[in-house]
């Protein structure tokens, strides 16, 4: 789509970033910009985001999502209220969100 993409948050050296995608799907990326390992925690029955400049949002309080680790192949158990990925240092996650 050639939208860029955002820094929506940062907190302890965590920064996430989030781009819009093809078919109202979203990739986000978890960055531990530290020197140690760092945990982060989303909520996904409380995840809500929007791209001012082209006014996408996420919002999983209305959409669900199928959310899939992109390096690993792993799926996201979204039925867990709660999401805690342990980021190593230097290092990211990397997430694929799509409508189900």
């Amino acid at each position: 789509m050639g939208i860029q993409g955002f820094k929506y948050n940062a907190k302890d050296s965590i920064e996430l970033w989030l781009k819009p995608l093809d078919n109202c799907a979203w990739a986000i990326t978890l960055l531990n910009r530290s020197q140690k390992t760092n945990t982060f925690a989303i909520n996904w029955d409380e995840f809500l985001a929007t791209d001012a400049v082209f006014n996408r949002t996420i919002d999983s309080r209305k959409q669900r999502y199928k959310i899939r680790d992109i390096w690993t192949q792993i799926n996201i158990d979204v039925s867990k209220k709660n999401t805690t990925f342990v980021i190593p240092k230097h290092n990211a996650v990397k997430l694929l969100l799509t409508k189900t």
